[in-house]
């Protein structure tokens, strides 16, 4: 009898933090909890909490103390020719006061995270946008990440924003009742579409190895820095780093439809920054888009956490023969 499943492979509570606490919300749970609140509810500080696929979302949750959620990438259809479950969210991930150091990782659905405190990680995630909804919000890493709209800072002084090997629609800074201005970001390996600074001038941004094919505007900090970046057109600096005017359709494998891989003659290919730090995983120059540097989009958006999704054992076996089990397991590592 053969059943594809899928297990998070628990090693032991020490791995990584306090304690491991399982969440499912299939008929047949074997997890802890059926939902991230009453997960949420009984952890402690520090707790890893893994969430089971399913073919029911989860609903969302206002995160209040230190937690690391880990469910089992976005697309792992990817993996294997099999409809595999996701692990889906319906709703907002916000956290609040009280959640620093937290992370997120491996979760699809139409979401929204909404981040009021510092040194949280976001990564490996399909999503629809993160929005900063307080001052003063440091250390945030954005990584890996496929986003249907955008990045949203409605809030001013974010300092040490690492936006990495992303794929979004844009980022934006809305002046409203809070004030935004004194944001400082920094961006590599991504392609998004534009960016707009608002009304004020005071926004520096660094971004070096992305695709950008929309409009920047606004005007940007006077500490900005945009190199060794490629576009459609010519809205960023002929400096000699920065390829313009580019056809993006020759850059990438399929790029209507989506498929950023780079094409075989792409011009991206071993054209971003030249510093070995920014190295592609092969020791080779830094290709410029979200599969470049040492950290490249993962398809799957599955953990670095081993995920079991195969399983053929027999119901009965013998003494003679004993019985034979087949497992297959993967990474995102």
């Amino acid at each position: 009898m053969k059943r594809i499943i899928f297990i998070l492979l628990i090693f032991t509570a020490s791995m990584l933090y306090a304690t491991i606490i399982t969440v499912d919300n299939n008929p047949s749970s074997v997890g802890d909890y059926t939902s991230l609140s009453s997960a949420h509810y009984n952890a402690i500080a520090g707790d890893t909490i893994y969430v089971y696929p399913s073919n029911n979302d989860y609903d969302g949750i206002d995160i209040q103390k230190e937690l690391h959620l880990i469910g089992v990438g976005f697309n792992i259809d990817s993996i294997n020719s099999t409809s595999i479950k996701k692990t889906s969210i319906d709703g907002n991930i916000k956290f609040e006061t009280g959640s620093n150091g937290s992370s997120i990782e491996g979760f699809a659905g139409n979401f929204t995270i909404d981040l009021y405190v510092s040194n949280v990680t976001i990564e490996r995630n399909e999503l629809s946008m993160i929005c900063f909804r307080q001052n003063y919000i440091n250390n945030v890493f954005i990584i890996n990440n496929k986003m249907e709209n955008c990045i949203r800072i409605r809030t001013c002084h974010n300092n040490f924003i690492y936006i990495i090997n992303n794929s979004f629609g844009w980022i934006d800074f809305i002046d409203g009742s809070y004030g935004s201005w004194d944001n400082n970001l920094y961006l590599s390996n991504n392609i998004f579409e534009y960016i707009d600074f608002g009304n004020y001038t005071t926004h520096d941004i660094i971004m070096e190895n992305t695709v950008i094919y929309g409009d920047i505007l606004g005007t940007m900090g006077s500490g900005s820095n945009l190199i060794y970046n490629i576009c459609n057109s010519n809205q960023l600096p002929d400096d000699g780093t920065n390829i313009l005017n580019v056809d993006l359709n020759t850059v990438f494998e399929d790029y209507a439809n989506g498929n950023y891989h780079l094409s075989t003659n792409s011009q991206a290919i071993d054209a971003g920054n030249p510093a070995t730090g920014y190295n592609d995983l092969d020791g080779t120059r830094n290709d410029i888009g979200i599969y470049g540097g040492p950290a490249p989009f993962i398809d799957s958006g599955i953990t670095e956490l081993p995920t079991i999704f195969y399983l053929d054992a027999p119901l009965v076996g013998s003494q003679q023969s004993g019985l034979e089990v087949e497992i297959k397991a993967t990474s995102g590592n």
